[in-house]
């Protein structure tokens, strides 16, 4: 059928998509700044893989569903965090009606999706929320601090905060300056100008404002998850 060929083209899409925004992503890590593309771009891919969702909804409904109303429309059914199996049954009679009453088979296929049947699936709410057409897609960086100690060295190797230094020949450095031979540990360093010690500030993910998840990881799992959903449902 062509919504799920429609579908599948969408995935496709996507699946070409994240190519570029993990290079934008990368891009925004190292300049410690979010490229103007990349929300276009994870806007975009979200957007095809929620509408191969629907697409995928609408070619069951095809088959197996009947409304009264022209112009039915029709979305993919899901439920929320804390939502049960009855959420599920609701979302299924007002986004796909009479399907249940003809495919009550389609119930048990859209239960293995939802996070009340595991917590593997609390992405699917998650992702769905993202695609909220209210709400705007923010990012937000993870970041670390790395602090950087001492600066130790033989003439040949460096050691950044060591617990015992032992030397017995030729000359020892310190912070760039020559210093008595001898042993030391972290608490006795002779006392030189200007320590060798800094902080600074990594981005190392960058994560949606609204619900923490990291933006990588978290796109490459919806890809992956929702192909197979999609060849579940044509298969009904």
């Amino acid at each position: 059928m062509k919504q799920f060929e429609d579908a599948k083209n969408l995935i496709k899409n996507s699946r070409e998509k994240l190519d570029k925004i993990i290079i934008l992503d990368n891009t925004s890590l190292s300049k410690k700044t979010i490229e103007p593309d990349l929300l276009i771009e994870i806007k975009n891919f979200m957007e095809n893989l929620r509408s191969a969702l629907d697409f995928s909804a609408r070619g069951v409904f095809i088959k197996y569903g009947s409304s009264s109303k022209n112009n039915q429309k029709i979305y993919f059914p899901y439920t929320k965090m804390g939502d049960t199996k009855q959420q599920l049954v609701e979302s299924l009679e007002k986004n796909m009606p009479g399907v249940l009453a003809k495919r009550p088979n389609v119930l048990a296929i859209m239960e293995t999706w939802q996070p009340f049947n595991g917590s593997s699936n609390n992405w699917l709410p998650l992702f769905m929320d993202l695609n909220n057409k209210s709400k705007h897609v923010e990012l937000t960086p993870h970041v670390t601090k790395q602090t950087r100690g001492m600066k130790i060295s033989d003439g040949k190797n460096t050691i950044i905060s060591p617990k015992i230094i032992i030397h017995s020949g030729g000359k020892f450095i310190l912070n760039g300056q020559e210093v008595p031979i001898g042993a030391y540990d972290a608490d006795n360093l002779p006392k030189v100008p200007e320590p060798f010690v800094s902080e600074s500030v990594v981005w190392d993910s960058l994560c949606f404002s609204s619900n923490g998840e990291k933006v990588i990881p978290f796109l490459k799992n919806a890809l992956e998850r929702i192909g197979p959903m999609v060849e579940n449902m044509e298969a009904v």
